[in-house]
């Protein structure tokens, strides 16, 4: 009795047929499909928002430096004649010199107060440029007649001075050179009160879901950087430093 009762069981057991596999299969298939795609959705919205972070860290970082650096700019406690100011032109770094212009800036402070501005002192003389070949934002140290890097992945830099009454000079300033270190005595570079720093700074990265971005302008309407379509993230951050020991 019992061998026959396994026996019927047995028979009454059914398998799943090729059209129910093939269902299940197309079921999982969608289902699988729909959460890679949710997934990867999210990982690149989480990539790509990582990356935005960390540029503008990148590019608050490198203001907020510049700025403070700025900000000091002809400092003379001892009000010692020529010393402390805007310099016409950055420090051979033994490629050239470099006219100081709407990318470039060079400046000396008298950081120890001594009534001179010292000649290998990396606090008294500064000059920062834009390397574009790399897109490094850099700073010049005399001490060792090198540039080093503040910033990476810089797309645009850019200067606007500005005298007391705040117009723009910048033309002016740049058309009135002098000799390397010397003191300027010159009308224009020595009536600069403030200085507005516009800096565009870039993903790491590209991301192919992103097109490109529009061009940048500084805040006297000023082309800063042309419309690129090269897939990378931008950001643009101005902002005008009052040179506060200036015109004193």
């Amino acid at each position: 009795m019992i061998l026959k009762h396994l026996g019927h069981n047995r028979r009454k057991e059914h398998g799943f047929t090729m059209v129910e596999l093939l269902v299940a299969i197309a079921i999982t298939a969608v289902v699988m499909a729909a959460v890679y795609t949710l997934y990867k959705t999210q990982q690149d919205s989480y990539i790509a928002q990582d990356q935005v972070v960390e540029m503008q860290q990148n590019v608050r970082a490198s203001l907020y430096q510049m700025a403070r650096d700025l900000r000091m700019a002809g400092f003379n406690r001892l009000r010692a004649p020529n010393v402390g100011g805007f310099l016409t032109q950055l420090p051979d770094d033994g490629s050239g010199t470099t006219t100081t212009n709407a990318t470039n800036i060079a400046f000396t402070i008298d950081q120890n107060s001594n009534g001179v501005i010292d000649v290998d002192d990396d606090d008294e003389q500064i000059a920062y440029r834009l390397e574009n070949a790399t897109g490094a934002l850099q700073k010049f140290r005399v001490s060792d007649d090198t540039w080093q890097t503040v910033a990476d992945n810089i797309s645009a830099l850019d200067f606007v001075y500005l005298d007391p009454s705040g117009t723009d000079i910048t033309a002016n300033v740049i058309a009135s050179p002098t000799t390397i270190y010397a003191s300027t005595n010159l009308p224009y570079i020595d009536s600069i009160r403030s200085v507005e720093l516009s800096i565009v700074a870039r993903t790491g990265r590209i991301d192919k879901s992103f097109g490109g971005t529009p061009a940048y302008f500084n805040q006297q309407g000023t082309q800063i950087l042309a419309a690129l379509s090269d897939n990378y993230r931008k950001r643009l951050i101005t902002t005008t430093i009052f040179c506060r020991n200036l015109g004193l």
